[in-house]
């Protein structure tokens, strides 16, 4: 039962009492009076009954008035809120598909209709994206300030963020701001402005101390490239003598990584030091050709490349066809003057593999014997595979 019909039921009873009682009431009618300062009330028994029957109705109707409007005012407020909702909803819906079609124009347009705070900094994430696009690298960078503010988007706001640094040349802010390297993406902006700003060998430390986030191929490329950039420092400040110096005082360990040697082959062939490149070459590979090292023979500038010729000819000897061990001797043999013997494994080299760069190599060693016509059908042979 509800409280409304309760109310009314209550009402008829003190009505019904009012008339049962109401012929004692009318011979003593009694005598109330309400004094407050200086005012006096006086008023009879019945009058005061239904002044306080009319006062309880009143502020009951009263009561449910104001439970009425106020709940349609919540209505009104929830309908209100429900429907800009739905607007920053559609924007961003149609923002997002524009930014995903790479239309940042039409993007922005419904963006700017958007609360920078829905969807939890996502929508400041696609703002430095689209200013990236206009180059307008303030505001990019105002973005994704504000994006890192937001649970949500702080850990890609911060890699953006660092990548941004370390593209407009501030790679101690980058390195600054990654903090935690335990992303991949992390570690290698982190790496890249770590070498960037020529720290080598802290970069080679952090490298180390996270190799099992990167894959092997990733691991060594960064190995090959953070030692050139120390070998070189070492080669630059202090000659190539001090680099064979501080080559000699590593571990064993790193002396025998394929990485590290190949590093120190470029350097001390970049320092012009051919004849110490050729012995530590020849050395590296004691049984059979590595392939990180095989190319640097070609790189050789040397009249009497001799350890090297001994070397490639013995691995030929357990594997005559190996093309790229033919080439490899007849490009060392090319730099060094030997032209009858390049002629010769070259020619054999096509035979077994039609390739570009042997042909275009064999041309040459046609020109220097002056066999112009030879060279010219070469040439034209390496024109005619390249754009057939």
């Amino acid at each position: 039962m509800s409280k409304t019909i309760i109310l009314i039921l209550c009402l008829i009873a003190l009505i019904a009492l009012g008339l049962f009682y109401s012929s004692a009431i009318a011979e003593d009618t009694g005598y109330v009076l309400i004094s407050i300062g200086t005012y006096k009330i006086e008023m009879t028994v019945v009058s005061a009954l239904i002044l306080l029957l009319g006062t309880a109705l009143v502020s009951w109707i009263g009561l449910k008035m104001i439970r009425t409007f106020t709940s349609m005012g919540a209505y009104s407020w929830h309908w209100f809120t429900d429907f800009g909702s739905n607007r920053q909803k559609a924007n961003y819906d149609k923002a997002l598909l524009a930014w995903i079609a790479e239309d940042f124009d039409t993007a922005e347009k419904h963006l700017n209709k958007v609360n920078i705070s829905y969807q939890d900094g996502l929508v400041l994430l696609m703002q430095a994206k689209i200013a990236a696009s206009k180059a307008d690298f303030d505001g990019q960078k105002k973005a994704l300030l504000q994006a890192q503010k937001f649970e949500k988007t702080q850990q890609s706001a911060t890699l953006q963020l660092a990548d941004f640094y370390q593209s407009h040349n501030n790679p101690d802010e980058a390195a600054a701001l990654l903090t935690d390297s335990s992303h991949k993406m992390a570690l290698h902006i982190k790496l890249n402005a770590l070498s960037g700003g020529g720290k080598w060998r802290e970069a080679m430390t952090l490298l180390e101390a996270s190799k099992r986030q990167l894959s092997k191929q990733d691991f060594n490329d960064w190995k090959r490239k953070l030692a050139i950039g120390i070998f070189s420092e070492v080669a630059s400040k202090e000659g190539a003598e001090a680099l064979l110096e501080y080559w000699e005082q590593q571990p064993g360990r790193a002396k025998k990584d394929s990485s590290l040697q190949s590093a120190l082959i470029a350097q001390l062939i970049a320092q012009n030091y051919h004849q110490k490149a050729e012995t530590y070459l020849v050395r590296f590979q004691p049984k059979a050709p590595v392939p990180e090292l095989l190319p640097y023979f070609r790189k050789l500038k040397l009249k009497q490349p001799i350890e090297s010729k001994k070397k490639l000819e013995f691995w030929l000897k357990q594997d005559e066809n190996n093309v790229d061990l033919l080439s490899t001797l007849g490009e060392l043999s090319y730099n060094c003057g030997d032209i009858p013997l390049a002629e010769k494994v070259l020619q054999k080299v096509i035979r077994l593999n039609n390739n570009a760069h042997d042909i275009q190599l064999l041309a040459r060693v046609k020109e220097a014997v002056n066999d112009k016509d030879q060279a010219l059908q070469l040439y034209k042979q390496v024109t005619e595979s390249q754009h057939p």
